[in-house]
Parts: C-alpha cells; sequence; structure tokens
C-alpha cells in the first residue's frame, strides 16, 4: 500500500473482515482506485470511489497558497505551521 498511517487503517480492517468473512464496503478516493482493486479483486461491486468536486480542488490548491504565504510571512514566528 502507497499510503500510511491513518489513511491506511480502512485497509487494514477490510482486510480482516474479508479474511473474516464478513461482507465489507469501502468507500475510497478515486487516485487511488487502481491499487485498491489490486488489493480487493472479489468485491469490486462493493467498492464506491469518490472524485473531487471543481470547487474542492480548487480550494485544496487555493488553501495551500495561503498557507505557503503565511508562512513566508511569519517564518520565525510560527515556525510548526511551515514544515
Amino acid at each position: 500500500m502507497k499510503m500510511g498511517g491513518e489513511s491506511s487503517l480502512p485497509h487494514y480492517y477490510a482486510k480482516l473482515l474479508e479474511q473474516r468473512g464478513v461482507e465489507a464496503w469501502l468507500a475510497c478516493h478515486e487516485r487511488v482506485r487502481e491499487e485498491v482493486l489490486a488489493q480487493f479483486p472479489g468485491i469490486g461491486n462493493r467498492l464506491r470511489f469518490i472524485e473531487n468536486s471543481r470547487i474542492q480542488r480548487w480550494l485544496l490548491r487555493s488553501s495551500s497558497l495561503v498557507l505557503w504565504k503565511i508562512c513566508r510571512l511569519e517564518r520565525n514566528s510560527v515556525p510548526h505551521t511551515c514544515i
């Protein structure tokens, strides 16, 4: 699995449930479609993939730009936000 940390927990639990014979449904981001389909080949009908809308992509880009500008302005006073 390419992602780790908190994002890997649903993947772990889904695998565990599948091994125990429990029917599990997964909702995943569109960008991990190929990886998830490879990990769960038999449950394609129980997978839902969500894609970011145009406004969500714009908000993500905008918030990243704002954070970058704040970090440049206040580099010395707020070092923990400028990683």
